[in-house]
């Protein structure tokens, strides 16, 4: 659909796009703190006291050519350090 809009160029395709973007990014955010409460909870229910996370610099670049056309989008936007800054002050908050 985003790309269908992006080719017409007129302004209210634009303002459709923009739209998406703001409703894919609430969906991204919704789905990274289920993750990242759902990791917080495993840590304190098992007695971990350190979550580790891999440095995910350049994790695009090394892993795209694996994927298809349609898992390569998703890949691609996932928000990885927002992620990681959930994971850290939800943990934070249990520690308090």
């Amino acid at each position: 659909m985003r790309t269908r809009l992006q080719s017409k160029g007129i302004l209210s395709a634009k303002r459709t796009i923009k739209h998406l973007a703001g409703k894919e990014k609430r969906l991204m955010t919704d789905v990274n703190h289920c993750i990242s409460k759902a990791i917080v909870k495993f840590a304190v229910e098992n007695d971990v006291s350190v979550i580790g996370l891999e440095d995910l610099t350049g994790i695009r670049d090394r892993t795209n050519n694996n994927l298809r056309k349609k898992q390569k989008y998703l890949h691609n936007s996932w928000a990885f350090y927002q992620l990681q800054q959930f994971i850290e002050y939800k943990r934070q908050r249990v520690l308090d």
